[in-house]
């Protein structure tokens, strides 16, 4: 429309968006976050952990921004797992000490306890990611996590 050759291009362009978006509309935030996790967890265990490290990074950060405790948790393990696989041991070590730390703050007190047990699967995927989390630190020989996460895993066993 600029240069004069397409009179109408703008109408044109804002009808096929509208169409577009009849026929295919825009997933939910949480479809598309499942969906990234899916693509994650399969790269990975096809031995493409490269390639559920952008992905999976940009989810977390979107959950952390709406702050979604539940998911950005779900996020860090498959980046642990991909970052143990591409021997990216501090990286590992930090996406642990984060894991770590979501528990903590959602064991702290009896408020955060109550949406940890109410959130759908939030004590099997806390029991889940806990005992991954457990055994990435063995692998990477980071033992103070490791005694970390039995703890939690304890506690959260008690909920």
């Amino acid at each position: 429309q600029f240069q004069g050759k397409y009179s109408e291009a703008l109408d044109a362009l804002a009808s096929s968006e509208y169409f577009y978006r009849l026929v295919k509309p825009v997933p939910p935030e949480s479809d598309l976050c499942e969906v990234i996790n899916r693509q994650a967890e399969i790269s990975i265990k096809f031995g493409k952990p490269e390639s559920a490290l952008i992905p999976t990074l940009k989810w977390i950060k979107r959950k952390r921004a709406n702050s979604d405790w539940h998911d950005e948790a779900r996020g860090l393990k498959l980046l642990v797992e991909a970052q143990i696989e591409l021997h990216h041991v501090l990286d590992a070590e930090n996406a642990i000490k984060n894991i770590l730390d979501i528990y903590r703050f959602m064991l702290s007190d009896e408020e955060k306890k109550k949406k940890l047990k109410n959130r759908r699967y939030g004590i099997e995927n806390a029991k889940e990611i806990l005992t991954f989390i457990r055994n990435a630190a063995n692998k990477i020989h980071g033992s103070k996590y490791e005694i970390e996460a039995s703890s939690l895993l304890e506690k959260i066993e008690d909920l």
